[in-house]
């Protein structure tokens, strides 16, 4: 597993989130609160839907 998990806030700009799965290079994103607990999982897919 990575030590350095690249997630996503629920206050993030759409896009920020694109920007960080560009950068890593990845198609989904876990989303957490401040505390590090997971809410959920953002997609390429939900992010072309909104835009």
């Amino acid at each position: 597993m990575t030590k350095d998990l690249i997630t996503a806030t629920p206050d993030d700009p759409i896009t920020t989130v694109k920007e960080k799965m560009i950068r890593a290079n990845v198609r989904h994103l876990p989303v957490v609160d401040e505390n590090d607990f997971p809410l959920g999982i953002i997609s390429i897919r939900d992010l072309l839907t909104n835009l």
